[in-house]
Parts: structure tokens; sequence; C-alpha cells
């Protein structure tokens, strides 16, 4: 081993040094003879800043032309990872930053982060992995990871929905999901306008808002945001959908074509002064549909004779729905129906209210069912309409008010805590 030593500078010496003209180190110093740092670890410089004020152990400063480096750190040695590892830049800090950024960050290998993490407000977090958590993420491109992007304003946000999903396509993120490792489109606060252009949606993704009353998506299309993947997954969550052509027909979600799975959860469909035939959310020929915490509100304009649908559950669909609220609200004429169910359809209820407003608040079809637990119908006209012989309807701690109107034949079967004074079926009643 040998023993070196270095004379000592001054900061603006060592700066001034280390502002070479030319390609190479304005100090270029080793050590063979490690000096304990942390641990084992060694260090050729070391700076060191112990004032109570704000300053710099060490600076790094790069103001060429050319490429050039403040501080470059290299490390060419091999060892296990773990005690004893080799960094080219090493931070430690007690209660500060070890490392701190100001301004964009390139990553061109793996980066891997152990422990907890954090963004502020304002931030957009670039690198996660599929459980939500900051985790390994493999050759990071700034704006999205292995499995998750970003819509909005933030740094590294895509400008669009639809920017998002073309690079998708492209399989410049999100390469190879599955049902079991979807992709997650995270859509920043505000309002993401599709313009006339329907969100028809990829399979094995997750769009997720950052609450329905911050996070809108708009626009005029017939739907507005449409699944058609078969055998695959989709979920929507945490976002509200609205029109923009208020005098024009529209559906906001329509769900088709045999998924293998779809999840709607706190999604609220608000429109005003609407004209004309708007529905909800469209579902056929998918049988495994899950919808949570879903609010409806569809108010018409005056005079124009809007129809309203809630949700229509069509050709052999199952829907199992959880807290759902419908309101709808037109003035004479018009109608409206919360749910419909037609063509050996299966649609389950729990923790509903529907509106009073309706003129149907459940309208079941052709060898359809649907089960009616725990909610509330409160519509002045017909709460419960069954339309073929072939219908049913089981209700369970339920108020309902009004009569129903039943075609002959159909059953509609009703146990425990019912308002019998008020419900009064057309058809049999077990």
């Amino acid at each position: 081993m040998t023993t070196r030593t270095y004379p000592l500078f001054s900061l603006a010496a060592l700066l001034t040094l280390s502002m070479a003209s030319y390609a190479g180190p304005g100090i270029n110093v080793s050590t063979d003879s490690p000096t304990p740092l942390i641990g084992d670890l060694g260090f050729a410089i070391k700076g060191e800043n112990l004032n109570n004020t704000t300053g710099s152990g060490v600076i790094g400063i790069s103001n060429g032309t050319t490429a050039g480096n403040g501080v470059f750190g290299q490390s060419t040695n091999t060892g296990v990872y773990g005690v004893g590892n080799n960094f080219g830049i090493f931070g430690k800090s007690i209660n500060g930053w070890a490392v701190y950024s100001e301004g964009d960050t390139k990553v061109t290998g793996d980066l891997f982060i152990e422990g907890a993490t954090s963004a502020d407000a304002q931030d957009t977090p670039v690198c996660m992995g599929a459980d939500g958590k900051l985790a390994s993420c493999k050759k990071l491109s700034l704006g999205f990871s292995s499995r998750i992007a970003w819509v909005g304003d933030g740094p590294g946000a895509y400008s669009s929905i639809s920017a998002a999903l073309s690079d998708l396509t492209n399989n410049k993120w999100c390469q190879n999901p599955t049902t079991d490792n979807p992709c997650i489109l995270k859509l920043s606060p505000g309002v993401h306008d599709l313009g006339s252009q329907t969100l028809s949606v990829p399979g094995s993704l997750i769009i997720e808002g950052q609450g329905p009353n911050v996070t809108t998506i708009q626009g005029s299309a017939d739907p507005l945001v449409s699944f058609q993947e078969q055998s695959e997954t989709f979920e929507l969550r945490n976002v509200s959908l609205k029109t923009t052509t208020p005098e024009v027909d529209q559906k906001f979600l329509e769900i088709g074509n045999k998924p293998h799975r779809v999840v709607i959860d706190n999604v609220k469909i608000d429109s005003r002064e609407l004209k004309g035939t708007f529905l909800g959310i469209d579902i056929k020929d998918a049988s495994d549909v899950v919808l949570r915490n879903i609010h409806i509100t569809l108010i018409g304009k005056v005079n124009e004779n809007p129809i309203f649908f809630g949700i229509i559950a069509d050709a052999g669909s199952f829907v199992d729905i959880q807290n759902l609220y419908t309101y709808f609200s037109f003035p004479s004429p018009g109608s409206g129906t919360s749910i419909l169910a037609n063509n050996s359809s299966f649609v389950r209820i729990r923790n509903g209210q529907l509106g009073s407003q309706d003129e149907f608040n459940v309208l079941v079809g052709q060898d359809s069912r649907v089960d009616i637990l725990h909610s509330t119908l409160s519509s002045s006209t017909t709460p419960i309409r069954t339309t073929d012989a072939s219908a049913t309807v089981y209700v369970s701690f339920s108020d309902i008010s009004g009569n129903t109107n039943s075609t002959s034949g159909s059953t509609i079967l009703c146990q425990a805590s019912m308002s019998a004074n008020t419900f009064v079926p057309n058809g049999s009643c077990l």
C-alpha cells in the first residue's frame, strides 16, 4: 500500500481546475488505500459542508457547448449486491436529500428503488409497477414505465388519452399486457376532451381518474367510451362522463362482444339540458360486468321529449350492480328507465336508489331476471314492469313505492320488509 498526499486547494481553485477547456478532468485522483467513510467504503475526493447554512460539499458544473458532465461517476468493479456495493455515485442523507435533481432526469439503464416513495401534488410519478408502487423499472423512458402512463399537464405525461393509447398500441409502453397484469392509464384532474372520437379501449387496460368530481371525460361521439374486446378485461374508475352535444342522441359507455371481465367503479354520468335519447351504460353479450358506485343524473330540456335509460343489459348479459344512484328529470313529455334487462339477461342490484321521476325503475323483458336487494325504488308511476311472461323479478329487503305493471304469467317474488301497503304486483307474488 502506498500513502499519497495532495496539496490543499481553496474551493475557488478547485472549481477553476475542474473547469478545463479540453476533454478530461480538472483534477484526477484515486486511492488504493481506502479512507473509511461509511462502513468499509473509501473515497478519492471527499467534500464536507459543516455549516448550519445552505451549502455544498462538492460542486460540479458543466458550462460547455458540447456534451459534458458536472459530476461523473463510474463503477467498473464487480461485487455482490448489498453491503459493499460499488457505486459510480453514492449519496447518503440523514435529514435531507441523498440525491436532489432539479429538472428532467434521464435513466438509460435499469432503475431499482427500495423503500417508500412520494411525490408533490403537482408532480407526476413516471416509474411505477403494476401494483401501483414505485419499483424496478426497465429501460425507463420519460412519461411512462413498464406498466403505467399518465395523461395530463405534469412532466412526462401524455397530452391526450388518444396519444397514450396510440403509443400503447405501438408497444411503446406496457408491452404484452395480460388479464392478470394489465396496463394502467392514469388521468390527471381536469377535463379530457375526446372531441368527436369514440374512446375505443384496448384489452387488459385500466383507465383511472383522480375522482369523478375532479376528472372528466367528455365528447360528442356515440358511444363516448366503448369496450368491445372479446375475452379481454377492462376497468374504468374514478371519472365522470359528460356529453358536449346535449341535443344529439348518445350512449356514454358501451360494453359488448363477450369480454372476459369488465369493472366500472366510482363513475358518474351527469349531463343537463338534454334533447333526444341518452343511455348511461349499454351492455350487450357480456357475461361478467361489475358496476360499483355508479351515479347517473340526466336532466332533459323543456318541451323536447327526452328518453333516458340508465343501464341496459341485453343479449345474454350478466351484470352485478352495487351502489347505484339514478336521477332523471324531464318536463312532460318524456320518459326514463333506470334498469332494463332483456333477451336472456340477468341483473342483480344491491343498495340501489332509483329515481322518483322514472317512468319505470326496473323494466324486465324476455327470459330475463332482475334481483333487487336492499334498494329503494321510488317511481311514482311504475317501479317494476315486466313485458314478457318469461320475465322474473325477485325483491328482498327493499322499499318499493307505487304499483307494478306485469305481463300475465310473469313472476315477481317478494319477501321481508316490503312496503306491503304500496307494493301491489299485478302478477304473482310468492
